[in-house]
């Protein structure tokens, strides 16, 4: 206990007020050093803490026998420490590639998904997610942003708590340096896996703390700290210009949109940051800096009018002074729809189903997609649209998504949301239009009798 990382480790708990009696930390453990350090410290403290540990391991199937090596080490070290242990197989590469994003963000979402699925079965409020995270990982991401020409938000680095899905995410090793890992693995007799593909600098980040972190630490031996103090300071600067924006937003509010003299009347750094986050209310989707310029200069001209499309599609508008937005997902305006039905006296065809027994003859004439298996759905269901705290279990990803990410990801219009239909039985979502069936719904080969949507 006495050991500098696990000192190091209580004071950024103390901090940050990462942790409080009676939770339990799902532990991203990969088997590196990194994340061997994180579950092990804060098994030390578990008792001081008075927390519970699980360990979540992901085998993304892309190093073969090195990857399958890491699992059972992980999978060992959990056994031996008495911590439950969960594991994710997941292709993350062809993942990636039906889903068309980059093979870093398809394996942080995958990520996410199997961290959020276990809080689901803890219970969320009872958790929090606890990531590996470092000193020198925070100030890699400060020079990756940096050479991208991000912000101040950029420069902020890894912060040490955020959230992600509604569940609380810490880095309790985050002001921890690679020396501090590997002084306190080798003092308390610990080993560890190492990724080969950590030393290839085909990687931007790779490249970044093999080549350029030696050169700043040749300038100045405490570079990493420091940078890391100066994110921190950063951080305070952003959150307090952040809710000054909040604050400017609040007071530009009108039944129909925004005052544009009122936001226009903020100081340009409070301005940008506003306009970021009533775009945010349209799209989830980083804005592009172009995007962001385009609206504060109709916003700048008092008498200006148009239009300009951002990120995710929608367009916000500009005239007569007033910036306006198309409705929102989360609009109490979407009108409420709600039909109920039960097996004893249901229609075998209205308007938004039918009910097909399956034959070889008619199996390649419906689309599956939009059914579901009839016997698989409880004796009453509900035809609806969304309600506050939907989530839908994705088939063959075993993941339960909240609705508002599963339609960002297959890239479903803002405005369509709120009018998509969806079957609801025994509690469970079993499926959505223009997304399909849900995981436990999907027709089978042995499934004789669907129930066919046709709204779409």
């Amino acid at each position: 206990m006495s050991s500098n990382l696990v000192l190091l480790v209580r004071e950024t708990i103390e901090e940050y007020k990462m942790l409080k009696p009676g939770l339990t930390v799902i532990v991203g453990l990969s088997g590196g050093a990194d994340s061997v350090s994180l579950l092990m410290s804060l098994n030390a403290l578990k008792t001081e803490y008075d927390i519970s540990l699980v360990a979540a391991h992901i085998n993304h199937g892309l190093r073969g026998a090195e990857a399958k090596r890491d699992e059972d080490f992980a999978k060992e070290l959990c056994n031996g420490l008495d911590i439950p242990f969960h594991v994710l197989h997941a292709d993350v590469k062809k993942l990636a590639q039906i889903s068309g994003e980059s093979f870093e963000s398809c394996g942080r979402r995958v990520r996410y998904e199997f961290f959020a699925n276990i809080a689901e079965e803890i219970g969320r409020d009872r958790t929090v997610i606890a990531t590996a995270h470092n000193a020198v990982d925070n100030v890699e991401t400060i020079i990756f942003n940096l050479t991208r020409g991000t912000g101040l938000k950029g420069l902020c680095g890894i912060p040490p708590v955020r959230m992600e899905n509604g569940i609380k995410v810490i880095r309790p090793i985050i002001s921890c340096t690679r020396e501090d890992i590997l002084e306190y693995l080798s003092e308390i007799n610990q080993d560890f896996v190492t990724d080969s593909t950590n030393e290839d600098t085909d990687y931007s980040r790779n490249r970044i703390r093999h080549n350029i972190l030696p050169e700043l630490l040749e300038i100045n031996t405490s570079a990493i700290s420091n940078i890391g103090r100066c994110s921190d300071t950063l951080r305070l600067d952003e959150s307090f210009l952040t809710d000054c924006a909040r604050k400017l937003v609040a007071s530009s509010k009108l039944s129909n949109g925004y005052d544009a003299e009122v936001l226009r009347n903020g100081h340009p750094a409070i301005m940008t940051r506003a306009i970021l986050l009533i775009l945010g209310t349209v799209s989830k989707e980083n804005q592009e800096k172009k995007n962001v310029k385009m609206v504060s200069e109709l916003i700048l001209e008092p008498n200006a009018c148009g239009k300009v499309q951002v990120q995710g599609g929608q367009y916000v508008v500009v005239k007569n002074n007033i910036l306006t937005l198309p409705d929102s997902e989360d609009s109490p305006s979407a009108e409420r729809i709600e039909y109920s039905y039960s097996k004893n006296n249901m229609p075998l065809e209205n308007e938004f189903f039918e009910i097909v027994e399956l034959t070889e003859a008619n199996k390649q004439l419906i689309n599956l997609r939009n059914a579901v298996d009839y016997d698989k759905i409880g004796d009453k269901f509900i035809i609806r649209n969304r309600r506050e705290g939907d989530r839908f279990k994705v088939p063959k990803r075993g993941v339960n998504k909240n609705l508002k990410s599963l339609f960002q990801e297959v890239g479903i219009e803002v405005s369509k949301r709120a009018k998509l239909l969806m079957m609801e039985t025994d509690g469970k979502i079993a499926f959505i239009e223009s997304i399909g069936p849900a995981d436990g719904f999907v027709p089978t080969k042995t499934t004789t009798k669907v129930v066919v949507f046709k709204h779409l």
